[in-house]
């Protein structure tokens, strides 16, 4: 298993153009927040202090889960050109059990997620306190990692059962596109889950990345939300909800424990059904 996840480290790191397609949808993402959201969700909050930095806080968390999405995606490239060139064939033929294939697979776009959000939360604090933020403290860094550690399992297991359907780069490519777009609106980044049809907060909040964004919000956006509503928690309140900053109005979902278990079934739910995908297809070869 880990000599799989080693060899397909290297061949993504080789691939200049995958690494930085992997940081595409983020890119898209702080393009559309700073020429057209940013100003925008501003205006909402009219005469209130810092809200910049709030607002500046609160895109950053969300960037942080796309590319928790986006670089796993790009790094299962490699699955896809094993079945395009048929090289799963020689490792279906191998003694290699099924569950060491995936688990190589998993655990090299796992640990290349890791890597890429958290160099990603580096920048985002670079980008928070050089526009007046604060860096945050160092408890508070430890739960942003920790929170990352989950988020990536619960999206890579994702990704890998989404290209487990895919037989060729070009369709690879194309769903790339696709879920590169999607992400900014499933984690309630273009459009503030508050302003959205009923059905579609549901769906959002039946996403298990959506639960890993709402944990990244609450942690880097605390320090200055204490700031800007420091005299109303009426404010705070229904700012955290139509922001996406909690889950308001679902219960017991706005708990960071039912937030914690989403991204955790999920993996295992992911994870045990694309094992056994790829069991029937190596039976059938």
């Amino acid at each position: 298993m880990f000599n799989i996840a080693q060899r397909n480290i290297m061949i993504f790191l080789r691939n200049k153009r995958g690494v930085f397609s992997s940081f595409l949808g983020a890119i898209i993402v702080i393009g559309i927040y700073v020429i057209f959201l940013g100003e925008n969700l501003k205006e909402g909050y009219p005469n209130i202090k810092d809200i910049d930095i709030l607002m500046n806080s609160w895109a950053m968390a969300g960037i942080i889960s796309v590319v928790s999405v986006t670089t796993t995606m790009g790094s299962f490239g490699v699955t896809v050109l094993d079945k395009e060139l048929k090289r799963n064939k020689d490792f279906y033929c191998s003694p290699v059990k099924t569950r060491e294939l995936a688990g190589g697979y998993i655990l090299s776009s796992y640990l290349i997620g890791v890597i890429m959000s958290i160099f990603t939360f580096i920048l985002a604090e670079i980008y928070i306190v050089s526009s007046g933020g604060q860096f945050l403290p160092m408890l508070s860094i430890i739960k942003v990692i920790g929170v990352i550690l989950l988020t990536v399992l619960s999206s890579s297991a994702m990704i890998f059962f989404i290209v487990n359907l895919l037989n060729s780069i070009d369709t690879f490519s194309t769903a790339s596109t696709i879920i590169g777009t999607l992400i900014g609106f499933l984690t309630g980044i273009y459009i503030p889950i508050g302003s959205l049809p009923q059905a579609v907060q549901t769906l959002i909040k039946l996403f298990p990345i959506s639960h890993g964004t709402v944990l990244l919000r609450q942690i880097i956006t605390e320090p200055p939300s204490k700031v800007t509503f420091v005299d109303s928690t009426n404010a705070l309140t229904e700012f955290n909800e139509h922001m996406g900053v909690t889950f308001g109005g679902i219960g017991s979902l706005s708990e960071n424990s039912i937030h914690i278990m989403f991204l955790v079934i999920s993996a295992i739910v992911f994870y045990f059904v694309t094992i056994l995908m790829v069991s029937r297809k190596k039976a059938r070869n």
